[in-house]
């Protein structure tokens, strides 16, 4: 479902009219309240990306409406062992670092070690890192660093959806087809809960059941782990 269609009333904006208003244009017509279910909407996004994130641990879902992969890569410092990172990153799911070669290696993390030692103690010597730590918006790798790397540090994460602004029209939710009336539902019931509309009960209980089906669908589109793609021909070199 695109996030508004005029043309063919069948948008999650024009979901939420019927819902609520049983009026098209009730929310299109009124741009204080297209700002107000923008803003629902997005709230919604980011409560069914949290739904998807509990259960969906092969596919890795992602929103392909963001335009590029899920990761941050910045630049290793000599000597510094404290990063920054973008607070919008919900999960971590791999953290790479290069040698001064260029060759890569994926970081452990820190809390896998059992050891009265402290880190400060055990990492004292500046080398290659090969663990990690995340310390509220900071990567802290140990050791720290006894090289200097352009783009030698990448963080492969999980993030939530890419909102809805106001003035779309065809951008739609990035995840399964069928759970798209999902965020138009939590949008309506939000705003019918707040300004005590009888039908908010109704819509309480149709999104618990999405919201079941969600989380018994999400895990089964990869059953056995994650995907494994082969080339369909093989070189004759």
């Amino acid at each position: 479902m695109q996030f508004s269609n005029t043309t063919n009333n069948d948008g999650l904006i024009q979901d939420c009219e019927r819902i609520l208003f049983n009026n098209y244009g009730a929310i299109t017509g009124n741009t204080a309240r297209l700002q107000e279910f923008t803003a629902l909407m997005n709230q919604a996004l980011d409560e069914t990306a949290t739904d998807i994130m509990k259960v969906d641990r092969n596919w890795r879902w992602d929103d392909v409406n963001h335009g590029d992969f899920p990761e941050a890569t910045t630049d290793i410092v000599l000597g510094q062992g404290d990063y920054l990172t973008d607070v919008s990153f919900l999960k971590i799911q791999k953290v790479e670092i290069l040698d001064e070669s260029g060759n890569a290696t994926v970081l452990r993390d820190i809390k896998e070690i059992e050891s009265d030692q402290s880190f400060s103690e055990r990492f004292e010597q500046d080398s290659i890192p090969t663990y990690y730590d995340m310390k509220g918006s900071s990567i802290v790798l140990f050791p720290a660093p006894d090289y200097n790397k352009t783009e030698g540090l990448t963080i492969h994460y999980q993030r939530t959806f890419d909102h809805f602004v106001s003035t779309d029209t065809t951008q739609s939710p990035g995840c399964p087809s069928n759970f798209h009336p999902l965020i138009s539902m939590r949008a309506a019931y939000k705003h019918a809960f707040a300004n005590q509309m009888p039908i908010a009960a109704s819509l309480k209980q149709e999104i618990r059941e999405y919201v079941e089906d969600l989380r018994q669908f999400m895990p089964s589109r990869n059953p056995w782990g994650r995907n494994k793609l082969s080339p369909k021909y093989k070189s004759s070199k």
